[in-house]
């Protein structure tokens, strides 16, 4: 299906812009895991666009009909609006990329732990783990309390 074929690209894409060598399995499930929710997410709002260009289109045409040419102050309003949200879209971009980049660390550390139990009870490591999942956790936390401010 569009939705797989695309998930596959994305992750693809990313896994190149890692450096070399430095992908495990961990991490490409890690990879996997944050981005195909996200690519859902992203198809779900995608098609909602248009209804949004052809309310738009009839929203103008009524309240041209009804108010004319009064109704360019409406419109400037508007365009100041979508500009706005335009700027607004560019800071949200960039934070939710630093929260996903915390949310893959963190998830490639709970992964790396989880395959890695046993010989972490035999080598009484839960302590110094748990502090990594901790400051992981934290840092994400951070970043995402920092994407809902804005």
């Amino acid at each position: 299906s569009g939705y797989l074929a695309t998930t596959a690209a994305l992750i693809q894409a990313k896994a190149l812009r890692r450096p070399a060598g430095v992908a495990s399995l961990a991490q490409e499930k890690a990879l996997i895991a944050s981005d195909s929710l996200k690519v859902y997410e992203n198809f779900r709002l995608l098609s909602l666009f248009p209804i949004g260009v052809f309310t738009l289109v009839g929203g103008v045409a009524v309240l041209y009909a009804v108010s004319g040419w009064v109704c360019s102050f409406g419109l400037a309003i508007v365009l100041l609006v979508m500009c706005l949200s335009v700027y607004l879209s560019t800071v949200l971009k960039g934070l939710e990329h630093s929260a996903l980049e915390a949310a893959d660390e963190r998830i490639s550390i709970t992964t790396q732990i989880v395959e890695a139990i046993k010989a972490i009870k035999y080598s009484a490591w839960e302590e110094s783990l748990l502090k990594m999942v901790t400051t992981a956790r934290v840092a994400e936390v951070a970043m995402l309390k920092r994407h809902r401010r804005v």
